[in-house]
């Protein structure tokens, strides 16, 4: 039934953090509301080998450990091969694997699990797909929008592209996805930088977002290791709208790399006094956590990374900021 729009209430989209600010920062948001729109679809592709498996599993560990119920779909590999992606350690009982393929099932299994975020890896492989015509995929997005309104469990479809870009089947798998998340090995002067990608919301494989911005600078560069993906970028920091968010100082850095408290992006002032506040703030806290930065005297290398004094039992040990994550931090920030 139609009606006046001035009579529709405004809302905003309601949405739930992934656990990584990086990733809540590309998804977007206002305030201290930024990550995954609730009851929405997302669409991640990318070529082969551009870690989008390796980032979402990192995800879905994150979210799991916050307490949501997450399923993942693997239809690739076998579940044993994917269980040692994951790593060895003991997981949250929150994270379910799955390699069923039928449409019916995968919906089926979604609502039994309760699940906040349900990831399908890949949408090619879904029975119901076949050679991806128009009809088919269609099909598949209308039976998962219903599940989506009816559980307000967010969708994320992974979506391989072939080396000329380009996805198989019809390009409504890109157009129906609310937002169309980018990755990408990670190039610099033709050379593909090795254990490196971007991750990010710039339409370059055609896709949209339907809730909040995309562009060339909505983009963050990652790395992985046996450990999992890790965001080495800081772009967040340049955006008004998430500094605000989060209680951040834009622009915190004058030319020489201190603020007005006398700190460097490091977290270190002149006289070697560490506030460890600064690296989260840029960092993260789920990335300051994981490599236990500890409050001690430094010095800076020539390539940025910090020396602590390994014959002082009370200063710690090396911090392993890698050279590629110093160079974006002092490009970005």
């Amino acid at each position: 039934m139609f009606k006046r729009l001035n009579d529709i209430k405004y809302s905003e989209a309601k949405r739930f953090s992934t656990g990584i600010a990086d990733l809540d920062w590309i998804y977007s948001g206002k305030g201290k509301n930024w990550g995954l729109p609730e009851g929405k679809i997302s669409l991640w592709s990318g070529p082969s080998g551009c870690g989008k498996s390796r980032s979402l599993i990192t995800l879905s560990k994150r979210m799991s450990e916050a307490g949501h119920n997450v399923i993942y779909f693997q239809n690739e590999v076998n579940l044993g091969d994917f269980r040692s992606w994951a790593g060895n350690e003991p997981l949250s009982q929150n994270l379910y694997a799955s390699d069923s393929t039928s449409l019916k099932k995968q919906i089926d299994e979604i609502t039994m699990s309760k699940s906040r975020v349900a990831i399908i890896d890949s949408i090619g492989l879904i029975d119901e797909f076949g050679n991806g015509h128009e009809s088919k995929v269609k099909d598949i997005y209308s039976h998962y929008r219903e599940l989506c309104k009816k559980t307000g469990v967010h969708v994320i479809f992974v979506c391989q592209l072939n080396s000329n870009y380009q996805i198989k089947g019809s390009t409504s798998v890109l157009y129906l996805a609310d937002i169309s998340v980018d990755l990408d090995r990670y190039v610099v002067d033709n050379k593909i930088i090795k254990n490196h990608f971007r991750i990010g919301i710039n339409g370059r494989n055609g896709g949209k977002h339907r809730y909040g911005p995309m562009g060339d600078d909505i983009t963050t560069l990652w790395k992985y290791s046996p450990e999992g993906a890790e965001c080495v970028s800081t772009n967040r920091l340049k955006d008004k709208e998430w500094c605000n968010g989060h209680d951040l100082q834009l622009n915190r850095f004058d030319k020489n790399g201190y603020d007005k408290n006398g700190y460097n992006k490091l977290g270190f002032d002149k006289d070697g006094h560490y506030n460890e506040q600064i690296l989260r703030d840029i960092l993260g806290d789920e990335r300051v956590d994981a490599i236990k930065v500890k409050n001690a005297k430094a010095r800076e290398l020539d390539d940025g990374r910090i020396l602590f004094d390994k014959n002082n039992p009370d200063r710690g040990y090396f911090y392993p900021l890698d050279p590629v994550t110093f160079k974006e931090i002092k490009k970005n920030v």
